[in-house]
């Protein structure tokens, strides 16, 4: 019935987006290989990095497709419920997202970043997007 019968070859880079070699459940091991439609409505925090380039522009930084050959997890994250489903009043508050990778120097040591948030709310609604200064690793583990 059409291209809906079809699945994307086994192959550089659908095999970290779309396949997955024995994964676990719980300490169970699958063997095999499987085919996966990630829930697009599970992340609500979205996070682009973006790295300057030496003629000033910035090139965002792919971290599920890092080089060819080798994949990686997002850094998109997910917050917790933080009101149940009958309030329907605003909240307000301060998020905190943490980001810890013991990559980060060795892809960025000496590099300025900038990084671009959204977030989306229960009824996929996504947010304006937020732009950070500039920043270096250095620049905010001193001070």
């Amino acid at each position: 019935a059409g291209d809906s019968d079809t699945l994307p070859p086994v192959e550089w880079p659908f095999i970290c987006t779309n396949w997955v070699q024995n994964p676990t459940i719980g300490d169970q091991v699958l063997e095999g290989t499987f085919y996966v439609r990630p829930n697009p409505g599970f992340n609500n925090i979205f996070v682009e990095y973006l790295v300057k380039q030496p003629d000033g522009s910035y090139e965002e930084f792919d971290w599920v497709l890092i080089r060819e050959n080798e994949c990686g997890i997002s850094m998109d994250g997910r917050f917790p419920l933080l009101s149940d489903q009958d309030n329907e009043r605003p909240i307000e508050g301060t998020l905190r997202y943490a980001m810890p990778s013991t990559g980060f120097s060795t892809l960025f040591f000496g590099d300025s970043l900038k990084l671009r948030v959204r977030i989306q709310d229960r009824d996929l609604n996504m947010s304006n997007t937020i732009e950070t200064p500039d920043f270096t690793l250095l620049g905010i583990t001193t001070n």
